[in-house]
């Protein structure tokens, strides 16, 4: 049995360590660049994508507080759906997304490993392989002990986010001219502002997979609910603060110089203009750090969704084990022994594109699913109700539904590849279900005719 052990403490460093990865470092490039070069809109985007993620969490709230299961996603989409939808989301997620995530973030790792030492030989992907297998020895130990690690790590994140924005705001000099675009229009104003949100959001994602520990948090939805709150409010506070700190810190025409020569680093640039080499060995090992904390909050909490399946019967029976640690490590094993062959088969590139449709496309399904569940089941208990409802998971249907139709557009070859594991895996559930059936109809009738 898994245990409720999880602090408020815990889960705010779970939510902010899944969040704060990679994409902070390099998206402000392209942030800039979509805000027409306006320092003021790329900073207003940073906020109204922390913004717009804390509205799409406050859906999985309730939902979470409804269903205080492992699983997360996989409960949600069994309640307000079918088992065989979970059941997709879960296979897709094993043989794809969440397996892909860890395989993508390890090989980041093991890129910024050979860039911060030009010497090294070793292969990215024996790399990746090592971190992916000692992470996962950490992973099934008991939670409470991997919560202090989170917490440890996300620690050292924020420490070294905040080094970055008191040095770029108190010895930089540039002038900040915070103006709008010369040619702007309300209209075109509203989409380019949009566009720049929605870039920014990459480096946002990560805290749906908190309620994956819904066996092992508190079901007090005051904790769930603050967890949440703190979580995503203190990242996206970093996140401006960053930015900001980065503009006062380097020219904007030095910035637009390195964008155009594909130097995607700005808070690079930042503290290696401040401190010399030193600032930018700083960042290299910022960035390092940031991706091994994410990668071992995934690494951690991926594995409970096939817990939840195995427990229903839909995954392999060894993943619903769970050793003396309270911990299900042979579903954790499972993930690892996956990721590594993703690390082996796929580049970064295409293990990013086909994680970041697949994860917008369920997130989209499950706040359906809460106005379903609203209209089917209206008398189960909500501890928690979304403020505002209908509104808040009607507007994050449209965002989210305009994040998908620009996701395809930007990289349709990925986008369609994404489409298929689902799709495939459907057709497989229905025909395997359909058998079933006849084998029972079957028995049934063999039954009959002996008696």
């Amino acid at each position: 049995m898994l245990k409720r052990s999880l602090s408020l403490v815990h889960l705010v460093s779970f939510v902010m360590s899944m969040m704060i990865g990679s994409g902070v470092f390099y998206l402000g490039a392209y942030v800039l660049y979509v805000s027409d070069t306006s320092i003021l809109l790329s900073l207003i985007a940073w906020a109204l994508a922390g913004v717009f993620s804390l509205l799409l969490a406050l859906n999985y709230v309730e939902l979470g507080m409804m269903f205080p299961r492992s699983g997360g996603t996989y409960v949600f989409l069994k309640e307000a759906y079918s088992q065989r939808l979970a059941s997709i989301f879960g296979y897709t997620g094993f043989l794809l997304s969440g397996s892909g995530s860890i395989a993508a973030l390890a090989l980041a790792f093991a890129n910024l490993v050979k860039q911060v030492n030009p010497t090294l030989t070793t292969p990215s992907t024996l790399l990746a392989s090592i971190l992916i297998i000692t992470l996962t020895g950490l992973a099934m130990k008991n939670i409470t002990q991997n919560a202090w690690v989170s917490l440890l790590i996300t620690g050292a994140k924020v420490l070294g986010l905040g080094v970055v924005i008191v040095a770029g705001l108190s010895m930089g000099d540039v002038p900040l001219t915070m103006s709008l675009p010369s040619s702007w229009t309300w209209s075109g104003l509203i989409s380019m502002l949009a566009f720049a949100s929605i870039v920014s959001l990459w480096a946002y994602e990560g805290w749906a997979n908190l309620f994956s520990l819904g066996d092992e948090m508190s079901d007090n939805p005051k904790v769930v609910l603050w967890a949440i709150l703190l979580g995503i409010g203190g990242v996206t506070l970093l996140y401006v603060l960053f930015h900001l700190a980065i503009y006062r810190s380097v020219p904007l025409l030095t910035l637009l110089e390195n964008l155009g020569a594909g130097n995607l680093y700005f808070a690079t640039l930042s503290m290696e203009s401040l401190f010399g080499s030193v600032g930018a060995w700083f960042m290299n090992i910022l960035m390092i750090v940031s991706i091994v904390g994410t990668l071992h909050a995934i690494i951690v909490i991926f594995p409970r969704v096939y817990y939840a399946m195995a427990q229903d019967g839909q995954f392999l029976k060894a993943a619903k084990e769970v050793n003396e640690q309270a911990s299900p490590y042979k579903a954790t094993l499972l993930s690892m022994v996956m990721s590594m062959l993703l690390v082996f088969t796929f580049s970064l590139i295409e293990l990013t594109s086909f994680v970041v449709l697949q994860g917008l496309i369920y997130s989209a399904l499950v706040i359906l699913g809460l106005i379903i569940l609203r209209i089917k089941k209206p008398d189960l208990p909500r501890p928690y109700k979304v403020f505002l409802y209908p509104i808040t998971p009607i507007v994050s249907i449209i965002f989210l539904g305009y994040f998908i139709y620009n996701t395809y557009l930007n990289d349709p070859r990925s986008a369609l590849l994404g489409l298929i594991l689902p799709i495939g895996l459907w057709i497989s559930l229905w025909w395997l279900g359909r058998k079933q059936k006849q084998a029972n109809l079957n028995c049934l009738l063999s039954s009959r005719q002996k008696n």
